[in-house]
C-alpha cells in the first residue's frame, strides 16, 4: 500500500505524518506533498520543527517540501490529507483510484515551538487510534 500525505505547503503537518509513518510502519511506499508549495519546493523544514520531532524519537533532517501532483495521487493507494479540502485540487477531491482520508487537524497559528509540537501531538493521536 503506497500512503500519500497532503497538507498545504508541505513544510509541517504532511511533513510529520510522514516521519511518524516512515518511525511507526517503516519507510517504504510512504511519501509526502503540499497543494500549494508555490516557490517553496525544495526548502528545508525547518530547525524548530526537526527539535520536536527529535523530543519524540523521529528524526527528519534534510526533508524538503514537494509540490502535489496528479501522477503521485493516482500512484497512492492511500491519501491522507492534513488541510481544508477546498483547497485541495479536483484531482485529489475526485480522486477514484485512491482512498482519500481527511484527518481534522487544526491549522498553525504561528510556527512557535509550543504550536509546533500542539500539531505534532495531534497527528500522533491518529496514529494511536
Amino acid at each position: 500500500m503506497n500512503t500519500l500525505y497532503v497538507c498545504e505547503n508541505n513544510l509541517v503537518k504532511s511533513q510529520i505524518a510522514y516521519a511518524l509513518h516512515w518511525n511507526h510502519f517503516g519507510g517504504r511506499n510512504v511519501d509526502s506533498a503540499g497543494v500549494n508549495v508555490d516557490g517553496q519546493e525544495g526548502a528545508h523544514v525547518s530547525n524548530d520543527l526537526c527539535e520536536i520531532m527529535k523530543e519524540v524519537g523521529v528524526e527528519i533532517n534534510g526533508q524538503r517540501a514537494k509540490q502535489l501532483t496528479e501522477y503521485m495521487v493516482s500512484s497512492a493507494s492511500r491519501v491522507i490529507v492534513l488541510c481544508p479540502k477546498e483547497i485541495c485540487p479536483k484531482y485529489l477531491t475526485g480522486a477514484r483510484d485512491a482512498d482519500v482520508i481527511y484527518w481534522n487537524i487544526s491549522d498553525l497559528i504561528s510556527h512557535e515551538m509550543e504550536e509546533l509540537r500542539k500539531t505534532r501531538d495531534e497527528i500522533i493521536k491518529y496514529f494511536s487510534s
